[in-house]
């Protein structure tokens, strides 16, 4: 059994941290050509998903011109959405953000 509610921590890096090839889900901006510059922002661990834990740590870039603060903030409510029904963020999650499991 899950309980009600989790505890979302965004945390900003300025770097990647290294742990993003690990277990978790990876956020993209599809507006930004690169994949490996569309990274914003990476959903650390599975633990809440599976009722062992009640927060989720997501780390996320600073705003910045290709990616600014208005669009991040979008981003941020619509995967806070998602959390809050205790489900997995995948696939295209806005119609600018695209989410990809790392198992």
């Amino acid at each position: 059994m899950h309980p009600t509610e989790l505890k979302i921590v965004w945390r900003e890096w300025d770097h990647p941290p290294s742990r993003i090839l690990g277990h978790g889900v990876q956020f993209h901006d599809c507006e930004i050509e690169s994949e490996d510059n569309s990274l914003v922002a990476f959903l650390d661990g599975f633990e809440w998903l599976h009722g062992f834990s009640n927060e989720v740590i997501i780390y996320c870039i600073r705003a910045n011109t290709h990616t600014p603060q208005d669009v991040l903030s979008d981003m941020k409510k619509r995967v806070e959405a998602i959390l809050a029904e205790r489900k997995l963020p995948t696939g295209q999650i806005t119609s600018r953000f695209y989410a990809l499991v790392n198992g």
